[in-house]
């Protein structure tokens, strides 16, 4: 069985795209909250959620909407975000162009 990933005290985009449980859990949420529909590789569901997390954190409509996305969701998609959440808090990643235009871009 795979560990939770949320359990894991230091992440990466290679522990995160190889865990099934993340992979399906920010599948959903991109899913729900960004209207995504195609299907995708581990790796580009990693890199989708770390953008829009990156946006979240300069973006205050994109903070907003996520907190109204929590507030509406039932408790499966609360648990879900919060892993989630959780998650992205534990990503320990060297700083890239990709995560410089994605702050760039939330801004």
């Amino acid at each position: 069985m795979l560990q939770d990933y949320n359990k894991i005290e230091e992440l990466d985009q290679e522990t995160l795209a190889s865990n099934e449980n993340f992979i399906k859990d920010a599948s959903i949420f991109l899913s729900e909250r960004e209207g995504v529909t195609e299907a995708m590789t581990p790796k580009e569901v990693y890199e989708a959620f770390m953008e829009h997390m990156r946006y979240q954190d300069v973006n205050e409509v994109t903070a907003v909407r996520d907190l109204e996305y929590a507030q509406n969701a039932n408790a499966e998609g609360k648990e879900r975000f919060g892993r989630l959440i959780d998650a992205y808090d534990k990503v320990n990643e060297d700083v890239s162009g990709r995560m410089l235009w994605d702050y760039g871009a939330g801004i």
